[in-house]
C-alpha cells in the first residue's frame, strides 16, 4: 500500500470517528454542575470511555453527626465498602457507592494540631 493509499485511509477513519462521535453526543449531556452548600461539584458525559469503579467522589464535611448522616442517606439501596469510622487522619470516614453507581468518600477530617 502506498503512503497516499494509507493516509486517506486513515483520513476517512477519522471522519467516520468525528461523525459517530457527533452522533453520540447529541444524546448525552456532555457537562454538568450543580451547588450543594457552597461547593460546587461538575461533570460530564463521555460516551466512548468505558465505566471506571477507580473514580470516586469525595465529600468533607464538618461534623461527625454530619458525616454519618450523609452516609446512611448516599448508602440506602447502594453498597458500602468503608463504614463509617475513625481513622489516623478522619474522626469519621467511610466509602461507599450510591444507588446510581456514583462512588463516595465520606470524611469529617481530623483537626490538624497547631504549629509550634
Amino acid at each position: 500500500m502506498l503512503p497516499a493509499e494509507r493516509a486517506s485511509r486513515f483520513e476517512l477513519r477519522k471522519r467516520v470517528s468525528a461523525d459517530s462521535a457527533r452522533r453520540a453526543h447529541a444524546t448525552t449531556v456532555l457537562h454538568a454542575s450543580r451547588s450543594f452548600g457552597g461547593t460546587e461539584p461538575s461533570g460530564a458525559d463521555l460516551p466512548s470511555v468505558q465505566p471506571t469503579r477507580s473514580a470516586h467522589l469525595s465529600l468533607g464535611v464538618d461534623s461527625d453527626g454530619e458525616a454519618g448522616r450523609i452516609f446512611i442517606a448516599l448508602s440506602d439501596e447502594g453498597e458500602a465498602f468503608m463504614p463509617m469510622q475513625e481513622t489516623l487522619f478522619a474522626t469519621r470516614f467511610g466509602q461507599l457507592r450510591d444507588r446510581l453507581g456514583i462512588n463516595w468518600l465520606i470524611i469529617h477530617e481530623r483537626p490538624m494540631p497547631a504549629r509550634t
